[in-house]
């Protein structure tokens, strides 16, 4: 029921399916919830075997956040594995190489074109992730002025709704754009999407655009740091990457660090036409 139902939301099924065909022949590349057939063939052994070598303190991390003695953390945590085997940490994968890029169409006969356009980035530990957050907020966050509702909702009314995301893996990292509108209207708005991506690469931001830009991630960041449920969660995938958490004055630092030329060289490096690809459902 659950594949039938997301096999139902073109708005959800079409980033499995996208990044399926960014990262072909790779685990990244495919949606976790298989198939009825695969379902069928799955046993309480199979259960078993993976919950053995993924599930145990050597692959794990335990995150608190709080007011909380050290001793008394210290003392959860024994109690929660104290069944548990030690293990050993699950080796790496291979390194994903991202497939050349392509134009898609997938005719789904819904009632509105889903879009998504982007391209592989950059892993969690690579330093121009940075410049590539703070791009991807100034061109689909969730801010009214990103420049793409602008183009594309506010000037046009082209699209019910525009965003983009970075999403960060150990190994590799992704940069979708996603929309939805009429069916006669997708390759417009592809090519005005398309617009956008190619100014961020040939006109650096001013001064006072970068000011602004910055200003306002970090004003979205302060707010987001109010969820503690959020915050935590966020800080453990940080852990799990290797990495340490950034604190408010180091991802300040880190900001006011960038250039214009910073950013340019970034869009340049993954906004170039001939590096988009991009999936349409129709």
């Amino acid at each position: 029921e659950e594949i039938d139902s997301y096999r139902d939301t073109p708005s959800e099924l079409i980033f499995d399916e996208f990044e399926d065909i960014l990262f072909r022949h790779h685990p990244l590349g495919h949606d976790i919830l298989g198939t009825p057939a695969q379902l069928r063939r799955f046993r309480s052994a199979d259960g078993l075997r993976f919950t053995q070598r993924y599930y145990h303190p050597a692959n794990a991390v335990l995150f608190v956040q709080g007011n909380v003695p050290m001793t008394r953390i210290v003392q959860m945590a024994e109690r929660l594995t104290a069944d548990l085997l030690p293990g050993t940490a699950v080796a790496g994968r291979q390194q994903p190489l991202p497939a050349p890029a392509e134009a898609v169409v997938r005719h789904r006969r819904t009632h509105q074109a889903h879009v998504v356009m982007g391209c592989a980035s950059y892993a969690a530990g690579d330093p121009r992730r940075m410049a590539l957050h703070l791009l991807n907020n100034l061109l689909g966050g969730p801010g009214m002025n990103s420049r793409l509702n602008l183009a594309l909702r506010e000037r046009t009314g082209l699209v019910y709704s525009v965003e983009s995301n970075v999403t960060t893996y150990t190994d590799t990292g992704v940069f979708t754009i996603y929309f939805g509108c009429d069916l006669a209207d997708a390759e417009r708005c592809m090519a005005l999407t398309q617009q956008e991506l190619d100014r961020l690469c040939q006109t650096p931001l001013t001064p006072r655009q970068l000011a602004a830009a910055r200003k306002q991630l970090l004003g979205q960041t302060g707010v987001a740091d109010d969820n503690f449920e959020n915050s935590a969660l966020a800080m453990a995938r940080t852990f799990l990457h290797g990495r340490m958490p950034l604190t408010t004055a180091e991802l300040t630092r880190r900001l006011e660090a960038l250039t214009p030329q910073d950013l340019q060289e970034v869009a340049q490096d993954l906004f170039l036409q001939q590096n988009i690809t991009s999936l349409r459902y129709c």
